[in-house]
């Protein structure tokens, strides 16, 4: 576990802004290729809607937790930073008929196999009352076995605003208060939706003299999109008026869908790349090719 500083910092960069200790990043001896949908992690979330605007909380299910060889350790789950785990006894699930109706395509894989096959075998975990309130640890150090599936599924609070202060990222932590590499078998992250949420905004207006007609006009950013079927609504002050409808002058893509382009745009730069050193270790790097 590293203690040390970094780059002249006077202080260790905790690995989850909401922690205590002052314990940062650690190596791990195993973490799952999370491009193999055959080997990967996988998380779902029922809602990405903040628990303000749903009065409801939201399920995080987490499937295809597996280890390379059979190991003790103590399980962690770190929700990103403003999250927090909140639920009751019955809303912590770890058996497989529990877990993977809340897993896409009912918790089945491309090869028929199931994401879960195997009750977790920490049971259940208590939700915590205390900072961190975004993470929950294991009572006890359990015994995980090879060629086996686990999962896990509880209730989130959805925060309000996105997650920009750290890592936007689920993690899986197997060992994470062990010392050394062997004590740390396992680590994986995956990334959730972004929360659905209004950023950026701003307002203008031709006068502010009362009793005046205005025209005003919302510039606003959303971290998701806005379907067919949703709505964005604008509330003023009490004694505007304001007209039924408005007109969307432009529309942008919304973040998640400019990320998914970012990325397809990396994978194929990798792709060109991976074509290249190919060509030059069969042909020399002077080929004209």
């Amino acid at each position: 576990v590293l203690r040390e500083e970094i780059d002249g910092t006077y202080y260790t960069v905790p690995a989850n802004p909401r922690q205590v200790s002052v314990r940062s990043f650690g190596l791990y001896q195993y973490q799952p290729f999370q491009i193999d949908v055959l080997q990967s992690f996988v998380l779902a979330v029922s809602s990405s809607l903040p628990t303000s605007v749903t009065a409801q909380t939201a399920w995080f299910a987490i499937g295809g937790i597996h280890f390379p060889s059979d190991t003790s350790c103590l399980l962690r789950l770190v929700a990103p930073a403003l999250y927090e785990w909140v639920y009751q006894i019955r809303e912590f699930l770890f058996r497989p008929a529990e877990v993977t109706p809340l897993l896409p395509s009912d918790g089945r894989l491309p090869d028929g196999s199931m994401l879960v096959n195997e009750d977790l075998p920490t049971g259940f975990i208590p939700a915590p009352l205390v900072e961190p309130l975004n993470e929950v640890t294991a009572v006890s150090v359990v015994n995980f076995y090879a060629g086996r599936r686990y999962g896990v599924a509880a209730k989130v609070k959805v925060p309000d605003r996105p997650n920009t202060a750290s890592m936007n990222a689920v993690i899986v932590q197997c060992g994470p208060t062990g010392t050394t590499l062997t004590d740390r078998p396992l680590a994986a992250l995956m990334e959730p939706p972004h929360v659905a949420a209004v950023v950026d905004a701003s307002v203008g207006y031709w006068t502010n003299i009362v009793g005046r007609p205005n025209r005003l006009r919302f510039r606003l950013r959303t971290t998701t999109a806005v379907r067919a079927t949703g709505a964005l609504i604008v509330r003023g002050p009490p004694g505007y008026i304001g007209a039924p409808k408005c007109t969307a002058i432009s529309t942008d893509p919304s973040t998640d869908t400019r990320m998914q382009q970012v990325r397809e745009q990396l994978a194929e730069y990798e792709d060109l790349l991976f074509l290249q050193g190919t060509r030059e270790q069969a042909l020399g790097k002077d080929s004209p090719e």
